[in-house]
């Protein structure tokens, strides 16, 4: 994408993404949705880059075609990150699997369940897990180790850890002989206020940005998803608290007061965006399905203008139809946001598969890494327990093989192999008492 666009920004811009997508940090991912934005709409019109030469240039000028009107762009992404700094539960869990195998509590022992509680702190949620720095010692703390030598001694028995954390109270549960973690807390990523700061701050940024640059035009601001809950979830909503449209149409247009005597019944809020005519949501979804096979991923955009100031372009059916051929252009991703920039021992479909009958699903460089021994089968068992208990089953039936089919993933480096049982097997060549 960035090869077909180049010829439309100056060779400073094109290097500076290049860099950007080769350093592998926090500036990766918007860098790509920089791209992306500026390759999709370059196919419905034509895209202009500022030029760098002064402060607040935006990202592209955009002139849709068989329009003279031309549109700013700026394009910008949205992250959980800090609110993932200040509520480190996944490094928690991730700690507490991890401290298990070193405790020597195996998976064919039992699992761990946890239950957080949280507290509020002006208007965040704090969830009841210890600081990032102070991980590392509860799990070494005497009263935690004592409850792993409690599990050690009594593994077939059910066992509590009580904890306190940053002022709310948590529980860790190890369940003998289940297969299946859960946990659960209130989630500390939905919007408690209608200013909410992920947001607001990222869009009065470019206010400010659009306000130096001076150029005469309307503005779209692309919010893009760089693993942000907000952007992406529109049932994260439960009374009192606010969606992504909400928080956007409010900077927007702003939001009246409304009073009856000395009851308010809403607070009012002046609008903040005058130079922003329009916002465009590009968020990745992954659709729910089994062990990975139907998880394509989806795009997915949403035009949201501001329906007091907007110009009249791009409050037109033109436009929405302009702006829907634009995102139609773009490939599925093929891995969301917070999964981009991890690096993972295994390739992507381990763990996947799928069985129906007496057909097994399974990713082919899986099998293949396992037949080279670069796998072992105990790996193989823990990652795809129930394809393996199936295997097993249909093995002590007698049937065998008879038929294998190979399915190429043309957007993956993996690919998934079927393989059908039929028939009884003529002769047990490997029972102990068949020699």
């Amino acid at each position: 994408m960035l090869d077909d666009i180049a010829p439309s920004l100056s060779h400073r811009r094109v290097n500076e993404l290049e860099v950007k997508l080769r350093s592998r940090d926090d500036q990766t991912v918007p860098a790509e949705w920089e791209i992306a934005v500026g390759f999709a709409l370059s196919k419905v019109g034509k895209i202009i880059d500022p030029g760098d030469q002064r402060s607040g240039n935006p990202d592209f000028i955009f002139l849709p075609r068989g329009s003279s009107d031309e549109i700013i762009i700026e394009v910008t992404s949205l992250s959980d990150r800090t609110a993932d700094v200040e509520n480190p539960v996944d490094d928690f869990i991730a700690r507490l699997s991890s401290v298990g195998g070193e405790e020597g509590i195996t998976p064919r022992l039992g699992t761990f369940n946890w239950r957080l509680e949280n507290v509020e702190v002006e208007g965040r949620i704090i969830i009841g897990v210890p600081a990032r720095r102070d991980i590392e010692a509860f799990f070494k703390s005497p009263a935690f180790r004592a409850f792993a030598s409690t599990i050690k001694a009594s593994p077939n028995e059910t066992h509590s850890y009580q904890f306190e954390a940053r002022g709310a109270a948590g529980v860790i549960t190890f369940a003998p002989g289940k297969q299946y973690t859960t946990g659960g807390h209130r989630s500390y990523k939905i919007a408690q206020r209608l200013d909410d700061s992920r947001v607001f701050n990222a869009l009065k940024k470019k206010e400010k940005q659009l306000s130096k640059a001076a150029l005469d035009l309307p503005a779209v601001v692309f919010l893009c998803d760089n693993d942000c809950d907000l952007l992406r979830y529109e049932q994260m909503y439960s009374p009192g608290t606010f969606r992504i449209d909400d928080i956007v149409t409010a900077f927007l247009n702003g939001r009246p007061h409304w009073q009856q005597g000395p009851l308010i019944f809403q607070e009012g809020m002046p609008k903040k965006g005058n130079r922003i005519h329009a916002i465009v949501t590009l968020t990745v979804h992954r659709p729910w399905g089994f062990g990975g096979l139907h998880n394509r991923l989806e795009l997915r955009g949403r035009l949201i203008p501001a329906s007091h100031c907007a110009d009249s372009s791009i409050r037109s059916e033109d436009f929405l139809r302009i702006m829907n051929a634009a995102v139609a252009q773009l490939p599925v991703p093929s891995s969301t946001p917070n999964n981009a920039l991890r690096k993972y021992r295994w390739p992507a479909s381990f763990g996947g598969g799928m069985m129906t009958g007496n057909e097994v699903k399974v990713s082919l460089l899986t099998l293949q890494k396992l037949l080279a021994g670069e796998i072992s089968y105990e790996e193989f068992s823990e990652s795809q327990d129930m394809l393996a208990v199936q295997l097993r089953n249909l093995d002590a039936k007698g049937l065998m093989i008879t038929s294998v089919e190979i399915v190429r993933q043309e957007d993956n480096d993996d690919d998934w192999i079927t393989l059908r049982f039929g028939g009884l097997q003529p002769d047990r060549l490997f029972d102990p008492n068949n020699r």
